[in-house]
């Protein structure tokens, strides 16, 4: 009967709080993964549309479409949002949420690399 309240207790511990608060508050490895992954997917669109803009303009010769200065910034912002706010969440979320979610955080010769969960909720919490 002590294994089963233990984990009772260890079970109510490490569940996450219900509704919004729960999803935003949780480091479970496969929650951080999603949110990396949905907040790329949602940069993507964006990313996306700036393309489109970038190939309005250069669609006809001698477009009037955006001028020089805007056409640089839309060019310079889609290039700084594909990289940095598409390419790298992406490939973080994949790591937290497929990589650990494989146990494949160990090294060559066996030995438990330690889980910190916390630390990489670091760089989704504002």
């Amino acid at each position: 009967m002590k294994a089963i309240q233990l984990h009772r207790d260890l079970t109510r511990i490490w569940e996450g709080e219900p509704g919004w608060r729960g999803v935003l508050t949780s480091v479970s490895h496969t929650d951080l993964g999603k949110r990396f992954i949905i907040a790329a997917a949602v940069f993507f669109g964006i990313g996306g549309v700036l393309a489109m803009l970038i190939r309005a303009q250069l669609a006809t010769p001698e477009s009037a479409f955006a001028g020089p200065e805007v056409y640089g910034q839309i060019f310079t912002m889609h290039g700084s949002i594909m990289m940095f706010l598409f390419a790298i969440p992406m490939l973080e979320g994949d790591e937290f949420g497929l990589m650990r979610g494989l146990k494949m955080t160990r090294d060559f010769l066996g030995n438990p690399v330690p889980e910190v969960p916390g630390l990489g909720a670091i760089e989704v919490r504002p």
